[in-house]
């Protein structure tokens, strides 16, 4: 009996190794068929690999070869592109071939937030595109929604983009008349906390003096929640900047006043996390919010609006728009 047990043991642990030792070569989530390259600024390619496992890249005559490291991760950055509308194809080569089609290169944003930025257009609620936009060539607008690949900006798709980044994007595309593709990250409901890493929204607790537990009762509000199921896992893709449109949580949650100092601590933080993991300097891309409206029942809505017109002053290359 002891002998069988040893002999499956070997057995099972070589297998495990052999699994480990041609681990296919995987890309981050957030690339994809039908997806928009930033322009003019290095582009990050990253995922994981076999540790040691040699990856090459290869993307508008550039070829660009790397090895996975100790965990198996791995990642080379392309030379600024220029903008192309046309269609062209990425593929990654190591123990297996990933090849990626219909990839355009423009501008590309994030939109963030919570319920306001999440919103998406209802037909049953009134809430709808102008039929008239899509007479208009739409093939170079393109979004990312948080479940799901790339898409294009269709009357059949236009009830998984956000209102917000719909209209912000649909400006940019029709003013700049490039691809613009929009990478959605939103969550009703959600504090500013709960989209910084537990580190950093600790740090600027304790500077604060805010509650442990933040004031807020609901767990899915936690802090790191939806940096650790949202954020985490496109950093550092190359993006033009962010758009961002959230406070109402916080406001309800009597953390308005502090939003002052929690809003330029959040683009801060974010700034440093896409310069540290794509290993480049820091860039102070654009951070452009909404200040969010005064609402009847009772919260911090002044000290909140408030917090976002201070926090202007206090975090470089930032715009906010007023409701």
């Amino acid at each position: 009996m002891k002998k069988r047990l040893r002999t499956l043991f070997i057995a099972t642990c070589a297998m495990a190794c052999t699994s480990m030792a041609f681990a296919e070569v995987k890309v981050a989530s957030v690339l994809g068929d039908s997806m928009v390259l930033q322009r003019e600024l290095p582009v990050p390619v990253w995922g994981t690999a076999s540790p040691g496992e040699k990856i090459t890249v290869s993307f508008d005559g550039q070829n660009l070869t790397t090895t996975a490291d100790g965990q198996g991760n791995w990642m080379v950055k392309l030379k600024p592109l220029k903008t192309s509308k046309t269609e062209k194809k990425m593929t990654v080569k190591g123990s297996n071939t990933i090849m990626f089609s219909g990839v355009l290169v423009g501008e590309v944003w994030l939109c963030s937030g919570q319920s306001n930025m999440a919103g998406k257009f209802v037909e049953r609620k009134g809430r709808a595109i102008d039929p008239k936009v899509f007479e208009k060539d739409l093939s170079a607008f393109r979004f990312l929604p948080k479940n799901g690949g790339w898409r294009s900006l269709e009357a059949k798709t236009q009830n998984l983009i956000s209102c917000v980044s719909y209209y912000f994007g649909i400006e940019l595309y029709e003013e700049l008349g490039i691809p613009i593709g929009l990478i959605i990250r939103a969550t009703s409901g959600t504090p500013i906390q709960s989209w910084m890493p537990a580190s950093v929204a600790e740090e600027i607790r304790t500077e604060l003096n805010i509650p442990k537990d933040w004031g807020d009762p609901q767990k899915h509000n936690r802090v790191a929640t939806e940096y650790n199921a949202w954020i985490d896992s496109i950093v550092p893709v190359a993006m033009r900047g962010a758009i961002w449109y959230q406070g109402e949580r916080n406001a309800k949650t009597f953390t308005g006043w502090e939003y002052r100092y929690l809003l330029p601590h959040l683009i801060k933080t974010w700034r440093e996390l896409w310069a540290t993991r794509s290993g480049t300097k820091l860039r102070k891309f654009p951070f452009y919010y909404i200040q969010v409206p005064t609402q009847e029942q009772e919260a911090e809505w002044p000290w909140l609006r408030d917090a976002m017109r201070r926090a202007l002053d206090l975090a470089e290359n930032t715009g906010m728009a007023v409701y």
